[in-house]
Protein backbone atom coordinates (compact mmCIF):
# COMPACT_ATOMS: atom_id res chain seq x y z
CA UNK A 1 0.00 0.00 0.00
CA UNK A 2 1.37 3.39 -1.01
CA UNK A 3 0.87 6.18 1.52
CA UNK A 4 0.79 9.85 0.62
CA UNK A 5 0.43 12.14 3.62
CA UNK A 6 -1.14 9.31 5.60
CA UNK A 7 -3.78 8.39 3.01
CA UNK A 8 -3.59 4.94 1.50
CA UNK A 9 -4.49 4.11 -2.08
CA UNK A 10 -7.44 2.13 -0.70
CA UNK A 11 -8.89 5.35 0.71
CA UNK A 12 -8.79 7.28 -2.55
CA UNK A 13 -12.58 7.32 -2.83
CA UNK A 14 -13.10 8.19 0.80
CA UNK A 15 -16.05 10.51 1.42
CA UNK A 16 -13.78 13.10 3.02
CA UNK A 17 -13.10 15.56 0.15
CA UNK A 18 -10.14 17.13 1.94
CA UNK A 19 -7.95 14.03 1.77
CA UNK A 20 -5.00 14.30 -0.53
CA UNK A 21 -5.06 11.20 -2.67
CA UNK A 22 -2.76 9.79 -5.28
CA UNK A 23 -3.64 8.98 -8.89
CA UNK A 24 -0.92 8.22 -11.40
CA UNK A 25 1.54 10.17 -9.28
CA UNK A 26 -0.53 13.35 -9.26
CA UNK A 27 -2.38 14.40 -6.12
CA UNK A 28 -6.07 15.17 -6.14
CA UNK A 29 -7.54 17.91 -4.02
CA UNK A 30 -11.09 18.88 -3.21
CA UNK A 31 -12.27 21.36 -5.83
CA UNK A 32 -13.29 23.66 -2.98
CA UNK A 33 -9.56 24.28 -2.40
CA UNK A 34 -9.75 26.61 -5.43
CA UNK A 35 -11.76 29.07 -3.35
CA UNK A 36 -8.56 30.23 -1.64
CA UNK A 37 -6.70 31.46 -4.75
CA UNK A 38 -9.91 33.05 -6.05
CA UNK A 39 -10.35 34.81 -2.71
CA UNK A 40 -6.71 35.95 -2.81
CA UNK A 41 -7.31 37.55 -6.21
CA UNK A 42 -10.51 39.20 -4.97
CA UNK A 43 -8.51 40.62 -2.04
CA UNK A 44 -5.93 42.02 -4.45
CA UNK A 45 -8.64 43.60 -6.60
CA UNK A 46 -10.35 45.15 -3.57
CA UNK A 47 -7.01 46.38 -2.22
CA UNK A 48 -6.25 48.13 -5.50
CA UNK A 49 -9.80 49.58 -5.57
CA UNK A 50 -9.31 51.02 -2.08
CA UNK A 51 -5.92 52.44 -3.05
CA UNK A 52 -7.46 53.95 -6.19
CA UNK A 53 -10.19 55.63 -4.12
CA UNK A 54 -7.57 57.05 -1.74
CA UNK A 55 -5.54 58.44 -4.62
CA UNK A 56 -8.63 59.92 -6.27
CA UNK A 57 -9.48 61.80 -3.10
CA UNK A 58 -5.86 62.92 -2.75
CA UNK A 59 -5.72 64.15 -6.35
CA UNK A 60 -8.81 66.29 -5.80
CA UNK A 61 -7.64 67.59 -2.40
CA UNK A 62 -4.20 68.51 -3.80
CA UNK A 63 -5.82 70.23 -6.77
CA UNK A 64 -4.22 67.82 -9.25
CA UNK A 65 -7.62 66.95 -10.68
CA UNK A 66 -10.94 68.74 -10.89
CA UNK A 67 -13.70 66.76 -9.12
CA UNK A 68 -15.94 67.24 -12.18
CA UNK A 69 -13.56 64.93 -14.05
CA UNK A 70 -15.23 61.97 -12.34
CA UNK A 71 -18.67 62.76 -13.77
CA UNK A 72 -17.68 61.25 -17.12
CA UNK A 73 -13.97 60.43 -16.58
CA UNK A 74 -13.14 63.08 -19.18
CA UNK A 75 -12.01 66.65 -19.44
CA UNK A 76 -8.92 66.48 -17.35
CA UNK A 77 -5.42 65.11 -17.15
CA UNK A 78 -5.09 62.37 -14.58
CA UNK A 79 -1.89 62.55 -12.54
CA UNK A 80 0.53 59.70 -13.24
CA UNK A 81 0.35 58.37 -9.66
CA UNK A 82 -3.40 57.91 -10.09
CA UNK A 83 -3.39 56.80 -13.73
CA UNK A 84 -1.20 53.74 -13.13
CA UNK A 85 -3.40 52.54 -10.24
CA UNK A 86 -6.57 53.10 -12.29
CA UNK A 87 -5.04 51.17 -15.20
CA UNK A 88 -3.98 48.36 -12.89
CA UNK A 89 -7.50 48.14 -11.49
CA UNK A 90 -8.86 47.87 -15.04
CA UNK A 91 -6.30 45.10 -15.73
CA UNK A 92 -7.56 43.19 -12.68
CA UNK A 93 -11.02 43.15 -14.27
CA UNK A 94 -9.87 41.84 -17.67
CA UNK A 95 -7.82 38.59 -17.86
CA UNK A 96 -8.85 37.49 -14.34
CA UNK A 97 -12.43 37.13 -15.62
CA UNK A 98 -11.24 34.04 -17.51
CA UNK A 99 -9.64 32.82 -14.27
CA UNK A 100 -12.86 33.28 -12.29
CA UNK A 101 -14.86 31.47 -14.99
CA UNK A 102 -12.41 28.55 -14.93
CA UNK A 103 -12.59 28.37 -11.13
CA UNK A 104 -16.39 28.30 -11.34
CA UNK A 105 -16.18 25.37 -13.76
CA UNK A 106 -13.61 23.59 -11.59
CA UNK A 107 -15.97 23.91 -8.62
CA UNK A 108 -18.52 21.75 -10.44
CA UNK A 109 -16.07 18.85 -10.18
CA UNK A 110 -15.51 16.83 -7.03
CA UNK A 111 -11.72 16.96 -7.20
CA UNK A 112 -8.99 18.84 -9.04
CA UNK A 113 -5.45 17.74 -9.71
CA UNK A 114 -2.71 19.16 -7.56
CA UNK A 115 -1.16 20.46 -10.77
CA UNK A 116 -4.35 22.45 -11.48
CA UNK A 117 -4.16 23.96 -8.03
CA UNK A 118 -0.50 24.88 -8.48
CA UNK A 119 -1.16 26.54 -11.85
CA UNK A 120 -4.09 28.48 -10.38
CA UNK A 121 -1.93 29.74 -7.49
CA UNK A 122 0.83 30.66 -9.95
CA UNK A 123 -1.68 32.73 -11.93
CA UNK A 124 -2.69 34.56 -8.76
CA UNK A 125 0.98 35.13 -7.92
CA UNK A 126 1.56 36.55 -11.42
CA UNK A 127 -1.26 39.04 -10.84
CA UNK A 128 0.23 40.11 -7.50
CA UNK A 129 3.64 40.56 -9.15
CA UNK A 130 2.09 42.46 -12.06
CA UNK A 131 0.24 44.74 -9.64
CA UNK A 132 3.34 45.37 -7.54
CA UNK A 133 5.35 46.32 -10.63
CA UNK A 134 2.54 48.42 -12.10
CA UNK A 135 1.80 50.55 -9.04
CA UNK A 136 5.37 50.87 -7.80
CA UNK A 137 8.33 51.31 -10.16
CA UNK A 138 6.31 50.52 -13.33
CA UNK A 139 9.05 49.13 -15.58
CA UNK A 140 7.16 48.28 -18.76
CA UNK A 141 9.12 45.16 -19.75
CA UNK A 142 8.99 43.71 -16.23
CA UNK A 143 5.27 44.38 -16.16
CA UNK A 144 4.87 42.82 -19.61
CA UNK A 145 6.62 39.61 -18.53
CA UNK A 146 4.39 39.34 -15.45
CA UNK A 147 1.33 39.98 -17.63
CA UNK A 148 2.44 37.46 -20.27
CA UNK A 149 3.08 34.86 -17.58
CA UNK A 150 -0.47 35.36 -16.33
CA UNK A 151 -1.92 35.06 -19.81
CA UNK A 152 -0.02 31.83 -20.48
CA UNK A 153 -1.11 30.43 -17.12
CA UNK A 154 -4.76 31.23 -17.70
CA UNK A 155 -4.49 29.54 -21.10
CA UNK A 156 -3.03 26.46 -19.39
CA UNK A 157 -5.87 26.51 -16.88
CA UNK A 158 -8.35 26.41 -19.75
CA UNK A 159 -6.58 23.60 -21.65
Amino acid sequence: MILLLGVSMDERYNDNPYNLICRKGVGLMASSSLIYPAFALVLLTMGVAIRMAQLRFRSVLKGDLNPRYFEYNRDGTVPAYLAKVEQNYANLLEIPILFYAAVALFLTRTHVDLIDLIVVWCFVASRYIHTFIHISYNHVMHRFYAFLTGVVLVMIIWI
